[in-house]
């Protein structure tokens, strides 16, 4: 079929004045893919003019972005006579990339025998830009929230109100496994909170309740009996009935604590048993450069010994009014 043939056959498809109107770029070619026909369109988004395109193949927008597979399924698609539609990636005349969505339909003749292709493309750039974009931000969040330290977690609150509330995980990341080695994201995920920790007590799910109808932030200490950790829960409104949460295990913390707690009474029970009269002083500075005493703290025989009430003192510096 030559191209003369083509564009007989065009006038019986359509009028090009017509097609030139058409806010989409519309392509028809022959069955070898040579260009018979572009609308104003198909220049606005190519750079091409019509006399540039006619006789030459439509490779001639191919960016390479496409391997030859992605392109033989798409001949092998409307050779048999089917449409065909898609994604794809070209290159403008000035060699810039864009992107368009893509649909071509054989044109066939009054026996059903194909002649050619009328191809429409509309310019999606701007779309698989924010697409490109949104999917860069989700995988430095992936990769964020993968590797956090914490536990996160994304949850749904459901039956807020009863005895039966309960949160379903939508999401957690990989630090789970830190709370019971039994634990990881893809048996959480999909999973509620009762279902993962059977025991959980129903006054638990008053925090995750509170976040959602107060739509503010809450952070709070718990000691779980399941666990036998100490956690500190951080939450956050997500949307609607959906939080975020941050769980820290501080059960360490919460040790080191104690012992200091007991190491400071061991101190004080013996600072304040001695025999001996006891003060401690803080050294400070003078705008000399000299080195000042300040009462800090004093035990009950020196106040018994030197007859001072160490809280007239204390915080005063040693002079020699008190250097008996």
């Amino acid at each position: 079929m030559n191209l003369g043939n083509i564009s007989d056959n065009l006038k019986e498809l359509s009028d090009k004045y017509a097609l030139d109107l058409l806010p989409v770029a519309v392509v028809i070619t022959d069955l070898k893919a040579k260009i018979v026909f572009v609308n104003k369109e198909f220049s606005e988004l190519t750079g091409y003019s019509s006399d540039e395109v006619i006789g030459k193949n439509t490779s001639i927008l191919n960016s390479s972005y496409h391997d030859d597979s992605f392109f033989k399924e798409m001949w092998n698609t409307v050779l048999s006579g089917q449409n065909w539609q898609g994604e794809i990636c070209n290159r403008r005349k000035d060699g810039s990339i864009y992107w368009e969505k893509l649909k071509i339909a054989p044109a066939k003749d009054s026996n059903n025998n194909i002649y050619g292709f009328i191809s429409i493309k509309i310019d999606i750039s701007k779309s698989k830009e924010s697409e490109l974009k949104l999917r860069e931000s989700e995988e430095k969040y992936k990769l964020l929230f993968n590797n956090l330290n914490n536990t996160y977690a994304l949850m749904e609150i459901i039956n807020m109100g009863t005895d039966d509330v309960d949160a379903v995980f939508l999401d957690v990341n990989a630090a789970v496994n830190r709370f019971a080695e039994n634990l990881n994201p893809e048996y959480v995920i999909g999973r509620t909170v009762r279902q993962v920790f059977p025991n959980i007590e129903l006054h638990h799910f008053k925090y995750h309740e509170e976040v959602v109808r107060t739509q503010q932030p809450l952070s709070f200490e718990m000691y779980s009996e399941t666990l036998k950790k100490h956690i500190k829960f951080s939450m956050f409104p997500f949307e609607g009935n959906k939080i975020g949460g941050i769980a820290t295990d501080i059960t360490k913390e919460k040790e080191y604590q104690k012992q200091l707690e007991r190491s400071e009474l061991m101190y004080r029970s013996l600072f304040e048993n001695m025999q001996s009269a006891f003060v401690l002083f803080k050294v400070e500075k003078n705008a000399n450069g000299e080195n000042m005493f300040k009462f800090e703290q004093a035990n009950k025989t020196f106040e018994r010994e030197l007859n001072f009430n160490f809280e007239d003192i204390c915080g005063n510096y040693l002079t020699h009014e008190y250097d008996r």
